[in-house]
């Protein structure tokens, strides 16, 4: 099911399947990508239990061994909607049989669609509803519309140079660093020919993107801590993801609780993220 918010000159729409974002329009100018069928087909998934791939696709807990895919089960999952307001959307998913066989543990989600005035801010609450402790990593992965790569460009305000970790098949495995000239990372398909760029140590909480200078977006990562930037070969997006975890190390061990970067939540705890992106052009 469809469900579309307009709220002074931003509006969205939002499928239940994912509680995907599917649209972002400035003033009825599309901002997100559009599925194209020799390309990517989403747009701005959701990622839980866990960001990016498992070794073996696997993990182990509890002393059993369960199979989950890249990014996590939420992204598929048919999600209700309980309240909408006059500027925002709120979803909600809990635990059910299915999802026990991939991840075992009683969970709520909210995820709140919030606009004001050429702002979109996600809002996520988690909520362990368990007897157990519970593991688990989140993120965003919302894919902004472009055109000639090369004609845009990222300014970290506060980093100088980037600390960069690539994929092997699927796992991080290569680290790299890659100096910054006045702050600005300029884009290129070839900085994407080895996936994404993983960004664990990024200083800068709010980005600008840029298109030929002119000032696009301005993204807030918020309280995520990692940030990923991706796009697929000659693709006409560019996708801006704030992650609370990321893919297996090529040496992980397998097991949850070891898992880098993963959250551990006492039975009734609660842990709040958001992340939002301010339209400055819709020049895009």
């Amino acid at each position: 099911m469809q469900h579309t918010l307009s709220y002074k000159n931003i509006s969205i729409s939002i499928s239940s399947l994912g509680t995907e974002l599917q649209s972002l329009k400035n003033w009825e100018v599309e901002l997100l990508y559009q599925k194209e069928d020799v390309f990517w087909q989403r747009q701005s998934p959701i990622l839980f239990p866990i960001v990016g791939a498992l070794k073996d696709g696997s993990y182990r807990y509890d002393e059993k061994i369960y199979h989950l895919s890249q990014h996590g089960f939420a992204r598929d999952k048919e999600w209700n909607l309980i309240e909408q307001t006059e500027n925002s959307l709120t979803f909600w998913l809990n635990s059910d049989s299915s999802s026990y066989a991939l991840y075992p543990f009683d969970f709520e989600i909210w995820l709140m669609y919030l606009l004001s005035e050429s702002v979109l801010e996600v809002r996520y609450t988690v909520k362990n509803t368990g007897t157990k402790n519970m593991y688990f990593s989140l993120g965003g992965h919302p894919a902004f519309l472009i055109e000639n790569i090369s004609d845009y460009s990222i300014f970290f305000p506060e980093d100088d140079m980037l600390s960069i970790d690539r994929l092997q098949d699927g796992l991080i495995s290569i680290s790299e660093k890659r100096d910054l000239e006045g702050n600005t990372l300029p884009l290129s398909e070839a900085i994407f020919r080895k996936d994404a760029l993983i960004l664990r140590s990024l200083q800068s909480k709010k980005i600008s993107f840029r298109k030929n200078s002119e000032l696009i977006l301005e993204f807030d990562r918020g309280n995520f801590p990692h940030f990923g930037i991706w796009k697929q070969p000659d693709a006409p997006f560019l996708c801006l993801e704030p992650w609370s975890g990321y893919a297996d190390m090529s040496d992980a061990s397998g097991n949850l609780e070891e898992k880098s970067w993963i959250i551990e939540l006492s039975p009734d705890e609660i842990k709040n993220f958001r992340w939002s992106v301010k339209i400055e052009s819709s020049h895009f």
